[in-house]
């Protein structure tokens, strides 16, 4: 019978090396698990990530008055369809 050890995970230890922005730090040596730890954001991606947030909030203002101005147009829509029904009535009778 031949002892077999369980080797551990050079793949994914490798893989830290190969990516400068991330490490890995042990947290079970028992089961092989880590932990991927992200650096800071630097100062150009929090501003990058402020502007997309600024743009998305005039979208979604932008996107609200679209719908209210939706609204009105259905109701006005709903309205002269009304009265075209009117109309015809009056003027073929059925």
């Amino acid at each position: 019978m031949e002892l077999v050890v369980a080797q551990p995970l050079v793949g994914h230890t490798q893989c830290a090396a190969n990516r400068p922005r991330k490490k890995m730090t042990p947290r079970h040596l028992a089961c092989n698990y880590f932990e991927w730890i992200d650096p800071p954001h630097s100062a150009h991606g929090e501003d990058a990530i402020a502007s997309m947030v600024r743009k998305m909030k005039i979208i979604e203002e932008k996107m609200k008055i679209m719908e209210q101005e939706r609204k009105i147009m259905d109701e006005e829509l709903r309205k002269l369809k009304a009265k075209e029904r009117q109309l015809r009535f009056m003027l073929f009778g059925t």
